[in-house]
């Protein structure tokens, strides 16, 4: 095939003119590169850029393409004319069949002329020159960054076997009854004829037929014949049930001894009345009834009105065939039968059948905006192909299982057949369990400030963000992930599919040059408004992991065809944090083995999970102190406890003074049996050690979650035993936490008790202070040894830092 630039149609008088928009001068008019009967087609003059291919011509049958090919995303040119009488006035009036798609960008400089640029369709398009006419021009509008013919394709085939696979994965009967009179088939025919004309053209149904009759499926029946007594055996039942209703004309012989003339005698022979041949009428009938629903609302000129009238006469000369004399119609839908799913011819057709009907009884909300007309939206396709194969990457994670639950944003569900509720601009969510991780695939979700100001752990802090998928993982001990989430135990990966990246270069280059670093900085912005903005698309990674919490990686994922799947980075040498981008394109629908790509991801996942489980990683460390630090309270806003725990205790250290106030002051109890101490309405404080001299005093990671307090005369010096403790005899709860200035502090522990607080005789040695304010004090009598210390760590922590235990009382 050629590199061309530019054509002239020539039909009956009309001469068109097609050109990429603003190349006419470039292109050599003078020099034609081959014609046929009605094209002439023209190279650019310059050598290198005749390299570039802005117009396709070939013919292959076997997709059913249109031999004459434009491309995505460039901006052709098209002038008409009268080639006879070129000063004759034509009321010429350019127009598409399908202008009101948003896809199409159409300008019109006069009556004669248009500039026309698709922008992520594909599929056939017609042009006319007058309303209400045959189309002058028809072609296909292809892909610059999949190949037609394979790769878009396998896209299309793909997520019909996935649509039909989750049938059989949700619910698998022993066996399905159909109808072929469905309102529904009727409503969705032309979805239906896309996938039937792939499958008529790729796979010729009368040569599927001629591979049947070799060698088709039949059946050994036994019939009753009634012959004259003596040529033949007679039938078993005619001795042992009823001898007169197996014969007839009966002979008295005399002594009581009675023989018919004719007797019912046993004849075999071959019947093709199977199951599997009943299937096969029946699938044929329903193809002839999407074929004539076609023809019957389509118009007469349009492409898909041919194509449907030749399918329909090569179905229409195989069901008048002999074969199907016998064969009577289908009441059951045989699933497990072996001839449809082995035997050469049979199986094709089952399987055509599956993707036709099987497919189309799941109601999927945004079928309608990728498959529109003739049309696609490609880009959107990708996005949803991707849903399918990260589902189905997940899925395939040994150990790992789909889950399905019944919510409103569940990706499928049950509501008089299965739903599937993938939709642009609407959640979605599969969610998966394996052996110590749960797993939330998500499409389209949305992270937005609300819920940063819900939550410490969820939300974007600036604007919203909607990453096209999200991975939420989270140990299987949380019941949701909104438990999962209140306690900071969720990580976050995102992926953007972006279809207009060819190549890997385009979006990452390690070796970059000075000049060129300052090139690609320079054209951002001319980028962004041509709609080719790679480095953005980069950029837009990093954001997602800085404003969106609990994030650990954001990667693209693109049709590209690099063998190694990908490439990413990492902010440490582990996996996560990180970006990257995957290269994942359909492949052979028909193969069971995942290609290069779905490989990468697969893997990638399949570590992310088992990282996350990891606590000795970086990435868990940092986040560790991460948490502390996001749990505790600022100097501008105090916490409380969102997720408390009631068996968990704050055991913090007063010292000897402050301690003394507070018994002499009786504000709380002096024994275990005291309940007549002065329970202040606003509760009283305690404090500690923040941060002295530029040293952050490290907390223990549940410190937040404890919801009682119970005090200590002792300080924790880690060589100090647990039975040295002088524990007080009083409880109370943790009401909230604040962080103050040494002199912030001071001038609150003098506001207790209407102003009559407490006034600490030296000076404080910190200059900040976490400060908890403590009420509903009980008394309680609490011995060292009823002291349960959660793990090892948390008596080394700091002497003056409070501890979180678990007390036996």
């Amino acid at each position: 095939m050629k590199n061309l630039a530019g054509f002239i149609y020539h039909y009956n008088s009309l001469e068109l003119k097609l050109f990429p928009a603003g190349k006419n001068g470039d292109i050599d008019w003078g020099s034609i590169v081959f014609s046929n009967s009605a094209f002439d087609f023209y190279a650019l003059k310059d050598s290198e850029s005749s390299k570039k291919s802005y117009i396709e011509y070939y013919v292959d049958d076997e997709y059913n393409i249109n031999p004459l090919r434009l491309k995505e995303t460039v901006r052709y040119k098209c002038e008409v004319s009268n080639s006879v009488n070129p000063d004759k006035k034509e009321n010429f009036n350019l127009h598409f069949k399908n202008e009101s798609n948003k896809l199409l960008k159409i300008e019109r400089d006069d009556e004669k002329s248009i500039v026309f640029q698709f922008i992520n369709y594909l599929g056939k398009s017609e042009l006319y020159y007058y309303k209400d006419t045959e189309p002058l021009l028809s072609f296909e509008v292809v892909p610059n960054k999949i190949n037609y013919e394979t790769d878009y394709v396998n896209l299309t085939q793909a997520i019909a076997e996935e649509c039909s696979a989750l049938l059989l994965e949700y619910s698998s009967p022993i066996a399905l009854s159909f109808s072929q009179d469905s309102e529904e088939q009727q409503k969705t025919s032309l979805e239906q004829f896309i996938f039937l004309r792939q499958f008529c053209y790729s796979d010729n149904i009368e040569s599927l037929f001629a591979s049947i009759k070799r060698n088709p499926d039949r059946i050994l029946t036994e019939e009753d014949e009634l012959k004259p007594f003596g040529q033949g055996l007679p039938l078993k039942r005619f001795f042992f049930t009823n001898p007169f209703s197996y014969s007839r004309n009966w002979n008295d012989l005399g002594n009581g001894v009675l023989l018919p003339s004719e007797i019912a005698v046993t004849h075999k022979c071959e019947s093709l009345d199977t199951p599997a041949n009943r299937f096969l009428k029946f699938a044929l009938n329903t193809f002839l009834e999407i074929c004539e629903n076609i023809i019957t609302y389509v118009e007469e000129f349009s492409v898909c009105y041919g194509e449907a009238t030749e399918i329909k006469n090569h179905i229409d000369n195989i069901l008048h065939d002999s074969f199907f004399d016998d064969v009577q119609d289908l009441t059951v839908m045989p699933v497990n039968n072996q001839v449809l799913e082995k035997r050469e011819g049979y199986s094709q057709i089952f399987y055509a059948f599956s993707m036709v009907d099987l497919a189309l009884q799941l109601d999927w909300k945004g079928k309608e905006e990728v498959y529109s007309g003739e049309s696609k939206n490609t880009a959107l396709l990708y996005e949803y192909w991707l849903f399918f194969e990260l589902r189905k990457i997940i899925s395939e994670i040994e150990g790992c299982i789909p889950v399905f639950k019944d919510e409103e944003e569940v990706f499928i569900k049950e509501n008089n057949g299965l739903t599937i509720s993938l939709c642009q601009d609407k959640k979605s969510v599969q969610h998966f369990e394996t052996e110590n991780q749960k797993i939330d695939l998500y499409y389209n979700r949305t992270f937005s400030h609300k819920n940063f100001e819900k939550s410490k752990y969820e939300g974007s802090y600036s604007r919203p963000f909607r990453p096209d998928y999200t991975i939420a993982i989270f140990p299987k001990k949380y019941s949701d992930e909104k438990e999962a989430v209140d306690d900071g135990a969720v990580s976050y990966i995102h992926f953007d599919a972006k279809y207009r990246l060819e190549d890997l270069s385009q979006f990452i280059n390690k070796e970059e040059t000075e000049d060129e670093i300052n090139k690609e900085i320079n054209a951002e912005k001319s980028e962004s408004v041509m709609n080719t903005y790679k480095r953005g698309d980069l950029l837009k990674m990093h954001t997602y992991n800085d404003a969106i919490r609990r994030t650990v990686g954001s990667y693209v994922l693109y049709p590209g065809t690099d063998n190694k799947g990908g490439k990413r980075f990492s902010v440490y040498e582990e996996i996560l944090p990180g970006v990257g981008a995957f290269a994942i394109r359909p492949s052979d629908v028909n193969s069971r083995e995942l290609n290069a790509g779905e490989k990468a991801v697969q893997d990638f996942i399949k570590e992310v999970v088992e990282f996350n489980a990891n606590p000795a990683s970086r990435n868990a460390r940092a986040d560790y102190f991460d948490r502390i630090i996001t749990e505790s309270p600022s100097e501008i806003h105090s916490v409380s406890s969102r997720q408390t725990d009631s068996s968990l205790y704050m055991l913090g250290f007063i010292r000897n003074e402050y301690c003394d106030w507070l018994c002499a002051n009786h504000f709380v109890p002096l024994s275990a049996d005291d309940s007549g101490f002065c329970n202040l309405e606003d509760g009283i404080y305690f404090y500690y050690h923040a941060i002295r001299d530029g040293y952050v005093y490290p907390l223990h990671k549940d410190i937040t979650k404890a919801k009682y307090f119970c005090a200590s005369r002792t300080d924790f010096g880690v060589n100090k035993d647990i039975s040295e403790y002088i524990i007080e005899p009083w409880t109370a709860e943790i009401a909230s936490t604040e962080l103050v200035s040494s002199e912030n502090l001071a001038n609150r522990l003098k506001e207790m008790n209407n102003g009559t607080g407490y006034e600490r005789k030296n000076t404080f040695k910190a200059q900040f202070y976490y400060l908890v304010r403590l009420k509903n004090l009980r008394a309680a009598n609490i011995l060292p040894n009823q002291i349960n210390v959660i793990d090892s760590g948390n008596m080394a922590i700091s002497p003056y830092s409070p501890k979180i235990v678990k007390l036996d009382i």
